[in-house]
Order: structure tokens, then C-alpha cells, then sequence
């Protein structure tokens, strides 16, 4: 039986936290509290940048400063997305970084495998097809 390091409460099943490792030693309501109290969400985005894309924050910055706020591939300032940041693009055979772009773009050239081959056939689709079919999908709309 174990209790909770906070509280000393029982821990059971309907108020337990596990993870990949086992059960957490604190029960749901005291782990939530400690994970409110210590989280600090800029850390974390400078961790993840460097594991995820081996770049600083300054770099990041620097990034953001040259692209004048703006995706790279749409031009808009509005990053989208959960953290309201620009996705760093980077290619997923070398890791070698590329841009930041928006969550749409960054989402868009995900769906197509980061395939310039895919893209160019969706372009051509669009095009031509979405035109012939319905003359009133322009992108003038």
C-alpha cells in the first residue's frame, strides 16, 4: 500500500498517476498541485528546442528576427498552434533545420512527406482540376 508523499493519503487505483515508469508517488490531486507549482514552460521550450532541433533560443530567435516574424513559406505573423509559436521546419532524414513556419504550412508539408514531388501534383491538381470543375474555387475568391 502506498501513500502519497504530500498528503499521506492511500493511494488506489482511482487516484493514482502512472507513467511509463510506474506509479507516481503522489496521489492525482497533490501530483497536479506540484506539477502547477514547479512546470515552468519556457524551460521546457528551451529544452525541447535543443533535443528536438540542437538550436538555442537565441537561435531560434534569430531565425524569427530574419523571417520579420513571418512563416516562411505564407508570410503570415500568426504562428497558430498550441504554444502560439512558429513550428521550426527541419528535414526529418538529416535533422538539418530549415525555416520556422506556421502551423499550417508546417502541418501541409507533413502531410506530403516533405516531398517537393507531392506538392508539385497537388499543385497541378489544384490547378487544373479544381478550376475545370468548379470555376468559382480561385484562390481570387
Amino acid at each position: 500500500m502506498k501513500t502519497c508523499l504530500s498528503c499521506k493519503a492511500v493511494i488506489t487505483e482511482d487516484n493514482q498517476v502512472s507513467s511509463g515508469r510506474g506509479t507516481k508517488a503522489r496521489c492525482r490531486e497533490c501530483h497536479n498541485a506540484h506539477r502547477r507549482a514547479t512546470h515552468d514552460p519556457e524551460k521546457c521550450r528551451v529544452e525541447a528546442l535543443k533535443r528536438r532541433y540542437d538550436i538555442t533560443l537565441d537561435q531560434y530567435d534569430d531565425m524569427y528576427e530574419e523571417q520579420q516574424g513571418r512563416c516562411a513559406i505564407c508570410g503570415t505573423d500568426q504562428p497558430g498552434g498550441r504554444g502560439n509559436h512558429f513550428a521550426v521546419d527541419h528535414c526529418h532524414r538529416t535533422g538539418q533545420v530549415r525555416a520556422l513556419l506556421c502551423e499550417s504550412c508546417n502541418t501541409g508539408l507533413g502531410k506530403f512527406k516533405d516531398d517537393p514531388n507531392l506538392l508539385r501534383l497537388a499543385t497541378t491538381y489544384l490547378e487544373t482540376r479544381t478550376n475545370d470543375r468548379n470555376p468559382s474555387c480561385t484562390k481570387e475568391d
